[in-house]
């Protein structure tokens, strides 16, 4: 949990275990951390699973406050609907072309209007 000033939230380090991470940031801009240069912090390594296990759900996303989404450059990514069974917002997940699922990374609650290309997703 956040603080009064900038935050850097992270939850999982690149586990591969079941964990659901609830991040919840400050007053002024927060970065929250779900992946570096090496991969994403939730991919569960299961192609045939879309990660429900394992995931990090943000609440309060603010982009007034300039509030920042880190995500490895080395997946791709799309929005779209919480698969059912998970907390409601809008859901983050890794991309994965062809027959293999998408994996679910994240719920973001109150990200109805984001868009991938915006200022609010830093890839590193």
């Amino acid at each position: 949990m956040g603080g009064d000033g900038n935050d850097r939230l992270q939850g999982a380090q690149r586990t591969r275990a079941s964990e659901k991470d609830i991040l919840t940031g400050g007053k002024v801009r927060d970065t929250f951390v779900l992946g570096d240069r090496s991969g994403s912090f939730y991919d569960d390594g299961n192609a045939r699973s879309m990660g429900t296990n394992n995931y990090a759900v943000i609440t309060d996303l603010n982009i007034a406050q300039k509030d920042i989404i880190q995500l490895s450059a080395r997946h791709s990514y799309r929005l779209g609907s919480t698969p059912q069974g998970v907390s409601n917002g809008r859901a983050l997940f890794i991309d994965n072309e062809g027959s293999t699922q998408d994996e679910l990374i994240a719920v973001i609650r109150g990200g109805g209007n984001l868009n991938l290309n915006s200022s609010t997703f830093r890839m590193v």
